[in-house]
C-alpha cells in the first residue's frame, strides 16, 4: 500500500527532503478554473512543488480544479494542464477535480450543471488527457461520485481518486482514497491531505510507456547497441527523441 499527499499552494514551502521520510507520492494541484471569471489560473506553487518532488525523487502526478461548463471549456483546461507537464514525466495520473466550487450560495459557474453536462465535461478533459498520452483520472467525494456524475461510469474507463475522510472505505469503485484532510507530515507546516493506493501507477505508466517516458523496449535499445560510425549518430538520436541518458565510449 503506498500512502501520499495532496498539496498546494495552501501547504506553503514544503520540505521535500523531510517528507520523502513519509511519503512514497505525492499529487500537486497544478491550477484552476475560476468559478466566477471562467479563467484558468495556475498555482504558484506548481512549478516549485514539482521541482521539489522531483529532487527528492518523489513520484508524483497532478490535478486541476474544474469549473468547465461544456465540453469545449473541458479539453482546454486538459491542453492547459497538459502544456504545463509537458516533458517532466509524471508518474502518477493527470487528475480533473470535480466538485463543488465552494462559492457563496453555490453560486459557481459549474454549479448549476446536471449529473448528464458534468459527466460529460470530466469525460472530455479525460478524453483529451488520454488522446495526448497521459493516464487520466477523476477526483471526487463519495457522494459527488453517485449523485453529481455518473461516477459508474466514468470509473469504468478511467481511474478514480475518491475523498471520503473515515476509516471505512469509499461505497465505489477506486484507485486511490483519500482518507484524511487532517494530516500531520513531516516537512509540511498545518494539516494535509492524505492518500493511499494499493495500485502501482509508477510500474504502469512505465511500462505502457504514458506521461511521456518511453516503454522498456525503448529504454532497452541504446543500452544493448554497440555503435560506431553511422550507428553511433543513430544513436544518439534515439537517446535524444526519448530524452535517454547515454555515456559515448571508445573501442
Amino acid at each position: 500500500m503506498a500512502v501520499g499527499i495532496d498539496i498546494s499552494k495552501y501547504q506553503g514551502k514544503v520540505d521535500f527532503n523531510k517528507l520523502k521520510s513519509y511519503c512514497n507520492f505525492v499529487i500537486i494541484r497544478a491550477g484552476y478554473t475560476g468559478y466566477g471569471d471562467g479563467k484558468q489560473h495556475g498555482d504558484p506553487y506548481f512549478l516549485i512543488n514539482m521541482a521539489g518532488a522531483k529532487a527528492a525523487c518523489i513520484p508524483w502526478g497532478c490535478y486541476w480544479f474544474s469549473q468547465a461548463i461544456n465540453e469545449a471549456e473541458a479539453r482546454a483546461e486538459a491542453q492547459h494542464v497538459l502544456s504545463l507537464v509537458k516533458e517532466q514525466y509524471p508518474e502518477y495520473p493527470i487528475y480533473i477535480d470535480t466538485e463543488s466550487s465552494g462559492a457563496p450560495g453555490f453560486s459557481g459557474r459549474a454549479d448549476y450543471l446536471t449529473k448528464e453536462q458534468r459527466t460529460a465535461v470530466v469525460r472530455a478533459i479525460c478524453e483529451e488527457i488520454e488522446a495526448a498520452g497521459y493516464f487520466a483520472g477523476f477526483y471526487c467525494s463519495e457522494s459527488w461520485y453517485h449523485n453529481n456524475i455518473d461516477g459508474k461510469a466514468l470509473s469504468s474507463r478511467y481511474t478514480a481518486w475518491i475523498a471520503k475522510w473515515s476509516a471505512k472505505e469509499p461505497n465505489c469503485t477506486y484507485a486511490m482514497w483519500q482518507y484524511s484532510n487532517s494530516g500531520s507530515v513531516p516537512g509540511i507546516n498545518g494539516r494535509v491531505d492524505l492518500n493511499k493506493t494499493s495500485v502501482n501507477f509508477p510500474a504502469i505508466i512505465k511500462t505502457k510507456g504514458l506521461n511521456g517516458w518511453p516503454t522498456e523496449d525503448k529504454q532497452g535499445d541504446y543500452i544493448k547497441i554497440h555503435a560506431t560510425g553511422s550507428d553511433m549518430k543513430k544513436l544518439l538520436e534515439i537517446c535524444k527523441l526519448y530524452k535517454l541518458d547515454y555515456v559515448r565510449t571508445e573501442k
